[in-house]
């Protein structure tokens, strides 16, 4: 089948191509619309069926600054491990030049707290580079 190259390897199929090949197919130069629009339709829909998924990339933009108070917030607020993670701070978080294979621009690299708090720190700066994006300062 004629295709479109396009990432990883994918391809794309051409849908002009599909009706160009089920018409010879047919030996026909005529081809009812119904049928050529299944064609067409069934070939854009193998080839979206057939394409990496990514994931909903809609993020607000924030400050380094708004980023690194919504982080603190979160764990002084938090409840975990009986609130002994209030005392954990984030000074600031560090940008990307590129967003990441997850779609974002920002983390946090440097973690100095207990150890206990590792995980419910790095669950809170998950969930926030999943909704936030760093402004273009």
């Amino acid at each position: 089948m004629t295709g479109v190259k396009w990432m990883r390897g994918q391809t794309i199929i051409n849908p002009a191509m599909v009706v160009l090949r089920e018409r010879k197919r047919l030996g026909t130069t005529k081809l009812s619309w119904a049928n050529a629009e299944s064609q067409v339709v069934g070939a854009v829909r193998g080839a979206v069926k057939d394409a990496p998924r990514v994931k909903d990339m809609t993020r607000r933009l924030a400050s380094n600054a708004e980023i690194t108070r919504l982080i603190n917030d979160r764990l002084k607020e938090g409840k975990e491990l009986d609130g002994n993670c209030r005392d954990v701070e984030v000074s600031a978080v560090t940008p990307y030049r590129e967003t990441d294979e997850t779609g974002c621009n920002w983390n946090v690299n440097f973690y100095c707290g207990p150890v206990a708090c590792a995980k419910v720190f790095r669950s809170i700066v998950d969930e926030l580079r999943a909704q936030y994006n760093l402004k273009d300062d």
